[in-house]
């Protein structure tokens, strides 16, 4: 996206992107805490939107998420569009944890927020990592069972089935951090993500 002058009348608006275990998370919620953002995280939002919805494309959704395929990007839009039109009304700005991860997102979802908080405050910045650190990264990664945006490294006191510090879950390792995943999601990144990128 080409960098303009920063509006400071109006909230930020930035995209995190980058393949999974690439820090996205971490960086967005110290982008959310010093700015004030709302913290968007893609797969978060989408699974809160499966559990409120019970039709049979939402619940295809949930039969992906489990398989570490990302969500049908129709589907997904229509998500991001409630949602970011319910948080522009709030008056909040947002960072955005794993989107765009498809071309159609890529396509739309600058657009929308250029729209709602003005181009020059839409900000995209790519996260990079080898697969040899994601694999280091993953082998060590918990994450609170009651919330998986609260995730924490392998210590002697932060072990699975470890009182989650931040909240009232217990530690455990996320189903799609298991090894025999990571060629689906590596997969996915190179076929879809990668595009994204690529069209931003």
């Amino acid at each position: 996206m080409r960098n303009t002058m920063y509006n400071s009348n109006m909230p930020l608006a930035i995209l995190l992107i980058g393949i999974f275990a690439s820090g996205k998370g971490t960086q967005a919620e110290l982008l959310a805490k010093k700015y004030g953002l709302y913290h968007f995280v893609t797969s978060k939002e989408g699974k809160n939107y499966i559990d409120t919805h019970d039709d049979s494309e939402t619940r295809r959704q949930l039969e992906l998420y489990k398989k570490g395929i990302l969500y049908e990007p129709q589907w997904l839009w229509r998500v991001q569009q409630e949602r970011m039109r319910e948080i522009f009304g709030r008056g909040v700005g947002v960072v955005f944890d794993g989107s765009p991860r498809t071309p159609y997102e890529a396509e739309r979802l600058p657009a929308l927020l250029a729209d709602l908080y003005g181009t020059e405050n839409v900000k995209a910045i790519e996260l990079k990592i080898s697969p040899e650190e994601i694999k280091r990264r993953l082998e060590r990664r918990l994450v609170c069972d009651r919330d998986h945006s609260h995730a924490f490294i392998k210590s002697d006191t932060l072990k699975i089935g470890s009182p989650c510090p931040r909240g009232d879950g217990i530690l455990e390792v996320r189903d799609l951090d298991r090894a025999e995943d990571f060629d689906t999601r590596v997969d996915e990144f190179e076929k879809r993500t990668k595009q994204a990128i690529e069209y931003l």
